[in-house]
């Protein structure tokens, strides 16, 4: 579970990466799927939620990932368009691609980071359940 979180992290921080170089379609077009793909292990986090948390609080340390997912992804894209928002659009209201480019290099050093912020608690060993004594 721990090499798989791992391994979509990085491919997701390098899909980021490359988008910060304007790639041209033909490699745009993979980057993205690749992108999507990496994007969608985070379920995996449920699962890893529950093997490190005792049965008594599992529902709570669920919940805590749920919200703290989609709050975390409110506040990422209200960051988004304040980065992106600091560039002047040209005459026609769009934005230059550097813009882009601000706001992918600030999403992949916060994965970046967050993947080493999980990376020791992801070698945090599994608790055993024991059956309770009747």
């Amino acid at each position: 579970m721990m090499q798989v979180m791992i391994a979509s992290g990085i491919l997701f921080i390098s899909c980021q990466v490359a988008l910060i170089f304007h790639p041209p379609l033909w490699l745009l077009l993979l980057v993205y799927g690749a992108f999507g793909i990496a994007g969608s292990f985070n379920i995996i986090l449920l699962a890893h939620t529950r093997r490190i948390f005792p049965a008594n609080v599992t529902g709570r340390a669920i919940s805590a990932v749920n919200l703290f997912g989609f709050g975390g992804v409110f506040v990422v894209q209200w960051l988004l368009g304040a980065i992106i928002n600091r560039f002047p659009p040209d005459a026609a209201g769009h934005y230059p691609p550097e813009a882009y480019s601000a706001a992918f290099l600030f999403t992949a050093f916060g994965t970046l980071l967050c993947l080493l912020w999980y990376i020791p608690l992801a070698r945090t060993p599994a608790l055993v359940m024991q059956p309770k004594e009747a």
